[in-house]
């Protein structure tokens, strides 16, 4: 995916990811049963930097595993859309 709408299962998705922030995307994640959105904005190492409008801090960073509980939809899996920078 370079950039655009995507959906994968669990185990692609993690990887897809890390390789859209690897090339200076952002990426703006479907979360907490498709009823919320963030935004992926980078990445430390394997975690994942998360911009988050409804998190009082605003910006927080994931690990895998806590961003992966709320990404994960269990029928439909992991929805995104993959934006370029300006």
């Amino acid at each position: 995916v370079e950039s655009g709408v995507f959906q994968v299962d669990g185990d692609g998705a993690y990887a897809t990811l890390l390789g859209l922030l690897d090339l200076g995307q952002v990426v703006i994640l479907c979360v907490d049963k498709w009823k919320h959105w963030m935004v992926a904005i980078g990445r430390l190492g394997r975690r994942i930097v998360i911009a988050d409008s409804a998190d009082v801090a605003i910006v927080r960073v994931y690990k895998r595993g806590k961003l992966m509980r709320r990404w994960t939809h269990k029928r439909k899996g992991c929805y995104a859309i993959a934006a370029r920078r300006a």
